[in-house]
């Protein structure tokens, strides 16, 4: 419920008493009113009410609270998700053996885009004492898929090693999101001409693996249009949903696992960042 963009009342509810506990009806009210969304005061309470009979929250007085045995819950599911699937990410998700190398089909370009991010975190679990080298022709993600990048970088973070990120875009709003991204661990570069005609692939290596995600040249051309001519991210987050859902757009992802060709690809990569 609280991990992705919320969509029900009942969702913008709790992702506020999240936040901040002990809370009026009148406020969460006035709260979400602000955020854009239309609702009265009454759909308020009839949300809190449902939300109390599921004993998700509490109300002391005039405020309302979450349920502490609610947190007692999603707690022990957080830790057994942990200990199921994060801390087994590579053996979920089936990572290639050395001298393997596996390939993943997709029609949509967002589906594609989450696995790319659970390989690469598998990969980082997997592979801990080394930095993450990438290459990004256009970085059409964050503007469309926020909450999942910003979970993303503070999973990498999370790993304390370096990530060395070289970004072909020339657009403004690009580096202008970029500029937001300031961070010690997180590293960006511009690509130069050599890079070109990899424009159509996004490639991530750590350690001995190498993940590579692979577009049409006709979809990676539209991207960079929409980039390019856009003013702000805003109009560029909308013209990239209406692309991305005008059709079916076929990618793929191959995960290889060999030492000796992704070592010759981070001496590349390295080289942008001297």
């Amino acid at each position: 419920m609280l991990l992705h963009k919320p969509r029900n009342l009942d969702e913008l509810l709790m992702r506020l008493l999240v936040r901040k506990p002990c809370q009026s009806a009148r406020s969460l009210h006035q709260q979400i009113k602000r955020g854009g969304r239309e609702c009265s005061i009454q759909g308020i309470y009839h949300e809190l009410r449902k939300l109390q009979r599921l004993g998700c929250i509490v109300k002391v007085g005039e405020k309302f609270s979450l349920s502490f045995l609610w947190i007692e819950d999603l707690a022990d599911i957080a830790y057994s998700i942990q200990r199921s699937y994060v801390q087994n990410l590579a053996a979920v998700l089936e990572l290639p053996t050395p001298g393997k190398k596996k390939r993943w089909k997709f029609n949509d370009l967002l589906r594609m885009d989450a696995m790319y991010v659970q390989l690469t975190l598998a990969l980082r679990r997997q592979v801990r004492d080394v930095p993450t080298y990438e290459w990004c022709p256009t970085a059409w993600f964050p503007l469309i898929q926020e909450d999942i990048e910003k979970q993303f970088k503070a999973a990498m973070h999370a790993s304390h090693k370096d990530v060395y990120v070289i970004l072909g875009g020339n657009s403004t709003i690009e580096w202008d999101w970029v500029k937001t991204c300031v961070s010690k661990l997180i590293h960006y570069a511009p690509g130069d001409t050599a890079l070109r005609r990899e424009r159509h692939r996004y490639i991530t290596t750590i350690g001995p693996y190498i993940l590579q995600a692979e577009v049409s040249k006709e979809l990676s051309r539209q991207l960079e249009r929409i980039l390019m001519e856009s003013a702000n991210i805003a109009e560029g987050s909308v013209r990239l949903r209406k692309l991305l859902t005008s059709r079916r757009w076929l990618c793929s992802i191959s995960a290889e696992h060999c030492e000796t060709k992704a070592s010759k690809l981070q001496r590349r990569y390295r080289k942008y960042f001297v």
